[in-house]
């Protein structure tokens, strides 16, 4: 059974989608622009079609990215998506900028420490042990600050101590990134500086940094990935 218009009273179509009452609307919205006066009805069809549009915009897609998690709740997030939302592109620019810096100064933790792959350091639990590998990629900004980014892997160095590597095999096991004047941490398995036994150098410490690592954007993907909003 065919829907009637109760607008036109023709099948086939609704009041809403009915293009009779959409160019009688249009209409009648030029006569008002123009100053001309119209019949109070047709006011009510001008309203009535104004209360449609507005409900059309509640129900329009809104962006993720500002909606969610910045909390707006404004009419400028139905004027975009996530993909060209400026404020996530505001965003990005920054914190791409302060993880570049952030890198840097994370850097130069690392050569004076002595932290690279051969370090041998003495940890308080697993005894003397040797670092095996910097997970590069874990390494930004938001390891600072534990809360500002749920899930993101914050391992920051591969080790094996040196009883496994002489009997039972190479156990990998993690540590965090040192506690420094711009990392905090409640965690344990932390290393510190004093621990540090038989420094990298370093020369060694640069030769196993990827090229193009302090500037690189790919670290902050999972930041700013959808799973977060």
């Amino acid at each position: 059974m065919q829907n009637r218009c109760s607008y036109c009273h023709v099948k086939g179509h609704n009041r809403a989608s009915c293009p009779n009452r959409k160019a009688k609307v249009a209409e009648l919205r030029a006569k008002k622009e123009a100053g001309k006066s119209i019949h109070w009805d047709e006011e009510d069809l001008i309203e009535e079609d104004d209360r449609r549009l507005q409900r059309k915009a509640k129900a329009r897609r809104k962006c993720s990215y500002c909606h969610k998690r910045k909390w707006n709740n404004g009419p400028e997030i139905y004027e975009h998506d996530r993909r060209n939302c400026p404020v996530l592109a505001a965003d990005k620019e920054r914190e791409y900028a302060a993880n570049a810096e952030w890198r840097e100064k994370a850097l130069q933790v690392l050569k004076d420490y002595g932290i690279g792959p051969g370090a041998i350091f003495d940890d308080s639990y697993y005894g003397r042990s040797m670092i095996t590998k910097i997970l590069w990629d874990n390494m930004n900004k938001f390891i600072s600050d534990p809360h500002s980014a749920r899930d993101m892997p914050d391992t920051c160095f591969h080790f094996v101590t040196l009883k496994d590597m002489a009997t039972t095999g190479e156990r990998v096991r993690g540590l965090r990134f040192p506690v420094c004047d711009f990392v905090t941490s409640r965690w344990n398995w932390t290393l510190k500086k004093e621990s540090v036994v038989t420094p990298a150098t370093s020369r060694l410490i640069d030769a196993d940094m990827p090229e193009g690592w302090i500037e690189d954007k790919t670290a902050l993907r999972y930041y700013f990935s959808t799973k977060n909003d």
